[in-house]
């Protein structure tokens, strides 16, 4: 929705246009001078979002704008965490402490055709001036769900179009990284990625190295333009003894036909999809066509594994077989990792409105749990997040049920019978109405300065994170899960620098008609991103995931002996001591260290591939989150005891939807990877590579100076 005010020799447009997925929401704000602008004008510009409609409000945004004397128009965006569902907003715009009214809005509601927070599809912004054609990639996804909730648009021919697609021109895009977290797949043509301003484009590239999907189109036929699509990148040369392996997995046996794994013209770095994932989600189904003496099958089993068989023998087969099967004879796309992201180059020059087959693949080999954002994040915004109550700070914040039980025991008999038998004996019965009230009163004194003492008044924080670094583009990521409780909330709130996106992880989320009171939280947009209010409550455990992506000169020296001796050293520039590292040299050797500190160079021990693993592996297990003891977690709440009913828009309850669970998440996937190498993660184990096991992540910010970090656990994984 755009809007445009007028006041105060100003004209003001808020552009509230964008996707409709939990992250940051960009809001566009244009202030244009209407009248001679001769000084500089400062304005404060608060968007104040409810989900209910009235003058309360959930979530307050500020940032201040300064109109520079003699400008045409300012332009800023208002990042907005889009966590809760906007029902109603207010926009207040202030200077010199003085509302303006003319560039206000009371309370309005928001319009959002593609309905919010729906789960069961991914959210894809396709770059350009108009709405592409749809129908045929949304037949892939589960659009029967989604239409109990929204109305599906449909194109001229009556086909149902994606709802969760977008389309904004080029122009319009966001340069601050975080403002894509909303989306889940980002598609564009090579031209558009080349025509983007650097700061667009180097927003974009950091939101894919954090974990997101860029698609390109018109890579080439032959995929002559890939290295242009490297360059844009930023990507550098890879050795051959790094490139991925190019063997199909999927073995042939004899009557079926194999996806080639070989391209002269390919760039080192870039993969076919696998074949498994052709028409990977026709579930169970079973297709045959006849051509003459030449027949194709084509079966799909319940995991989605798919085998194309032929019968007959024909003069030519590429000549007999249907086009859809040529196609899977020759892939329509590429894929590469990229950081903790993926990037799919495709050959056509415009891959809308395309086939449900090419659809089908391209979903299938970059994997559902990559497009779908709540399993990308292992975090819903909508349902209940159960692994919530596994990584608390241990022994803080829980009852100590043992002590209490001991002193409710004394507390029992001390008021009962003691005190009636001594009242008695003395002749004072008539003190019962004072002796009880002020033991009890005593009583809860104890308990409250016992817990006092116990968690103290600091605030305290357990952080599980992963740092992606790959030296050789200067680039990194990490993503942490930040653990909080505080014996006193901190005053000042909590900070962020402007390149860490702060997700809420809440056991049951704050959202729907019927959440409760209002959750008044604030965040202040200057220098740094300021969550002034509300973000920490005394003495509750609260959870964030956080992400961050920027440059970083961080990273590790192999030093190799010029001789044959095997001997080698290790310096650390990763800014923070290494508890355990494994690196594996260019020709493969691998080494260990523990416990080496920051700026040190330390000599390294030989190792096997094999003890690296199960070292790594025993790391790994001897920091997973684990309930506490004596914690009983059901579904509907803790101990059993069920939640308040709550209402949810636009995708119901999502029982049709896997649990959200930390496991899916880019978080938990890329630790898993370092354990073990099934789970279609970037392996840590080849040459150029390592994994360090360190003190605490370079990357990784706690929002609080004073903040104290424990029972942590910090893995970065990286190359040179």
């Amino acid at each position: 929705m755009e809007r445009v005010l007028t006041g105060a020799g100003l004209e003001l447009t808020l552009d509230t246009r964008w996707g409709e997925s939990p992250g940051y929401r960009p809001v566009k704000v244009t202030v244009r001078p209407i009248a001679p602008n001769l000084a500089d004008r400062t304005l404060s510009v608060e968007l104040l979002i409810s989900r209910n409609w009235g003058n309360d409000y959930d979530l307050r945004v500020a940032k201040e704008i300064t109109v520079p004397a003699g400008s045409k128009s300012v332009e800023t965006i208002l990042s907005v965490p889009y966590y809760l569902l906007w029902n109603s907003y207010r926009l207040n715009v202030v200077e010199d402490g003085q509302v303006i009214k003319g560039l206000s809005l009371t309370p309005t509601g928001i319009n959002n055709a593609s309905g919010q927070f729906g789960e069961s599809l991914p959210s894809i912004l396709v770059v350009g001036t108009e709405q592409p054609d749809t129908q045929h990639l949304s037949n892939v996804l589960p659009l029967d769900e989604y239409r109990n909730y929204n109305q599906v648009i449909n194109n001229s021919s009556g086909a149902p179009m994606l709802p969760t697609a977008i389309s904004r021109p080029a122009k319009e895009l966001s340069e601050n990284w975080i403002d894509y977290t909303t989306l889940d797949v980002v598609c564009l043509s090579l031209e558009q990625l080349t025509s983007l301003d650097e700061p667009q484009r180097r927003a974009l590239l950091q939101w894919t190295y954090a974990g997101g999907n860029l698609w390109v189109y018109g890579t080439g036929e032959q995929w002559e333009r890939l290295e242009q699509l490297d360059g844009l990148a930023g990507l550098p040369s890879m050795p051959p003894e790094e490139q991925p392996d190019k063997t199909d997995p999927d073995t042939s046996s004899t009557g079926e036909r194999s996806l080639p794994v070989e391209n002269e013209s390919s760039t080192p770095g870039w993969r076919f999809p696998p074949k498994r994932f052709f028409n990977w989600n026709r579930r169970g189904s079973t297709s045959s066509t006849s051509h003459g003496q030449f027949r194709v099958s084509t079966q799909v089993d319940q995991q989605g594994v798919g085998t194309v068989r032929t019968e007959g023998k024909p003069t030519n087969a590429d000549d007999n077989l249907p086009s859809q099967f040529r196609q899977f004879e020759k892939p329509h796309f590429v894929l590469r990792d990229y950081g903790l992201g993926q990037i799919v180059a495709m050959a056509a020059d415009d891959p809308f409105p395309g086939t449900q087959d090419e659809w089908s693949w391209v979903f299938g080999a970059v994997g559902m749990e990559r497009c779908l954002w709540y399993q990308r994040n292992g975090v819903s915004v909508n349902r209940e997040n159960p692994e919530f109550w596994n990584f608390l700070i241990p022994g803080v914040g829980l009852a100590p049920v043992t002590e209490f039980c001991v002193l409710i025991t004394f507390f029992v008999l001390a008021i009962g019978p003691v005190n009636y038998w001594l009242l008695k004996r003395w002749k004072r019965l008539h003190l019962l109405v004072v002796t009880i009230p002020v033991s009890a009163t005593t009583v809860t004194m104890l308990l409250f300065g016992y817990a006092i003492v116990a968690d103290g008044l600091a605030t305290r924080v357990r952080v599980r994170s992963v740092t992606r670094i790959d030296q050789r583009l200067g680039e990194s990521a990490c993503w942490a899960r930040l653990s909080y409780y505080s014996g006193l909330a901190p005053s000042r709130g909590l900070t962020f620098s402007d390149d860490i996106a702060v997700l809420p992880l809440e056991e049951t989320p704050s959202n729907g008609y019927y959440s409760g009171r209002s959750l008044r939280r604030e965040v202040i947009w200057g220098e740094n991103q300021w969550l002034a209010s509300g973000w920490l409550s005394s003495r509750t455990p609260a959870q964030y995931l956080t992400v961050r992506s920027r440059s970083t000169g961080r990273g590790l020296d192999l030093i190799e002996s010029e001789d044959d001796s095997g001997k080698a050293s290790v310096k650390n520039r990763l800014g923070t001591p290494i508890k355990q590292l494994a690196i594996c040299s260019e020709q493969g050797q691998w080494y260990w260290a523990e416990n080496v500190a920051v700026g040190a160079t330390q000599p390294l021990d030989s190792i096997d591939q094999a003890a690296v693993r199960m070292r790594l592996n025993s790391a790994n297990f001897d920091n997973q989150p684990v309930t506490p003891d004596g914690m009983r977690q059901r579904y509907g709440g803790l101990f059993g005891m069920s939640r308040r009913n709550r209402y949810y828009w636009y995708g119901g309850s999502g029982s049709s939807l896997t649990v959200p669970a930390q496991s899916s998440g880019r978080l938990e996937q890329s630790i898993g990877s370092i354990g073990t190498s099934s789970n279609g993660e970037i392996s840590p184990y080849g040459p150029r590579r390592y994994v360090a096991v360190v003190q605490r992540s370079p990357e990784v910010v706690l929002g609080v100076a004073s903040a104290r970090e424990e029972s942590s656990y910090h893995v970065i994984i990286g190359n040179w």
